[in-house]
């Protein structure tokens, strides 16, 4: 029974197989075989009374017939005479997850950029999907442990490796199995430099950081001061505008955010997407959640810096997510005599004071608009203690 693709071995059986018998079941194979591998719909124009479908292929080409068999037949000589690329299989299947929403567009993103970080050009780029074996995949893997990469991008690229190999149904390898036995330790892995600021102001370090934007009373400290006080992300933060707080229910609500892409000329480019539009890490992300009174008070001295006059305006118009980081590393952290942080030390900052008040876990969860508790506490809550701070606490403590 043919139940895996291998169109090279359709290629010319015409001249091998005499059997009309034999060609009937043998053309049936290839079509389930395609069904399996094409994953865009067929549909049926009336006006025009053809089937239709929409192939694998940039930019988009729609081929029509006028019955489903013929358009099967055209997807046949489509498949046969392509090569079944890493890239063409990764591509009809992050264009589908993406069509029916089981992954976000910034996951989509991620996935392409890792294609070209990881895969392009690589043995997996040039091998067919359907020739390439477990020995192939562990050695390019362990060819990247080799050459240094983080574990989160690691687990990032047997995801995509995985959405390849196991879920489209070209083959049934499982990729995160082939990982697994590898047993790899977390000595072989790097640490990225991103990783080595702190992630969590200290106590002091939060009062002199909370002095310091008020005195300085512009948009972008404030901006800054309000994200710590919210958890906000700095790409939903640039992306507020007045209809989206209300002031008299303490309430924000989250409608967009911030991306970046490149651009046909390899430029970075930013853009604010649309009002509940598909980009946001999960379907958390677009929850609203309370401000507090410190939250709301900051709000209200930012909004009387910023040029929105209109619910609909942006708030921080035409400042964009590295003004912010500029200001954070390269001004704040400067005067202040403190090592440089990242933006997302003020959201991590942010959770971890819920979590040292004894905040309940749902409370929490729900302000950091997290899918689950378990990402919360996972990432978040860090030692935001001073080295004297810790030593009080521990000569409070009687043991014995």
């Amino acid at each position: 029974m043919l139940n895996k693709l291998n169109l090279k071995g359709y290629q010319n059986i015409d001249k091998l197989m005499q059997s009309e018998i034999v060609l009937v079941a043998l053309e049936e194979a290839m079509k389930k075989d395609i069904k399996k591998l094409h994953k865009s719909k067929i549909w049926y124009d009336e006006k025009r009374g053809l089937y239709q479908t929409l192939l694998p292929v940039v930019p988009k080409k729609i081929i029509s017939a006028k019955s489903e068999d013929k358009l099967m037949n055209k997807l046949i000589d489509f498949y046969s005479s392509k090569n079944i690329s890493f890239e063409m299989i990764m591509s009809e299947q992050l264009t589908e997850k993406l069509h029916t929403r089981s992954i976000v567009k910034s996951t989509y993103d991620r996935y392409y950029m890792d294609y070209r970080r990881y895969v392009k050009g690589s043995v997996l780029d040039k091998t067919d999907v359907d020739q390439t074996n477990s020995a192939i995949i562990k050695k390019f893997l362990n060819d990247k442990i080799a050459e240094g990469i983080s574990r989160k991008n690691f687990n990032n690229l047997v995801s995509l490796l995985n959405i390849v190999y196991y879920y489209s149904e070209a083959t049934d390898m499982n990729v995160k199995d082939i990982a697994k036995r590898m047993n790899l330790t977390s000595k072989q892995f790097i640490t990225s430099n991103r990783r080595k600021t702190k992630s969590v102001w200290t106590i002091k370090e939060q009062k002199a950081f909370k002095d310091y934007c008020l005195k300085a009373n512009n948009l972008r400290c404030l901006g800054l001061l309000f994200a710590m006080n919210t958890g906000l992300r700095i790409g939903e933060l640039t992306a507020l505008k007045p209809k989206d707080i209300d002031i008299e229910n303490q309430r924000l609500q989250i409608r967009r955010i911030e991306y970046k892409e490149k651009d046909e000329n390899g430029k970075t480019v930013y853009h604010i997407s649309k009002d509940e539009d598909e980009r946001a890490k999960t379907s958390a992300s677009l929850e609203p959640i309370f401000l507090s009174n410190e939250a709301i008070k900051v709000y209200k001295l930012l909004l009387a810096h910023s040029t929105a006059k209109r619910p609909n305006d942006f708030i921080f118009d035409g400042l964009k997510t590295y003004h912010f980081d500029h200001t954070l590393r390269r001004k704040i952290c400067a005067d202040l005599n403190i090592s440089p942080r990242g933006l997302h030390s003020l959201r991590k900052t942010y959770a971890t004071e819920l979590i040292d008040h004894n905040v309940s876990k749902t409370i929490v969860k729900s302000q950091m608009r997290h899918a689950s508790f378990d990402t919360t506490e996972r990432y978040y809550h860090k030692n935001k203690y001073e080295a004297e701070d810790t030593l009080n606490i521990l000569n409070s403590v009687s043991i014995g």
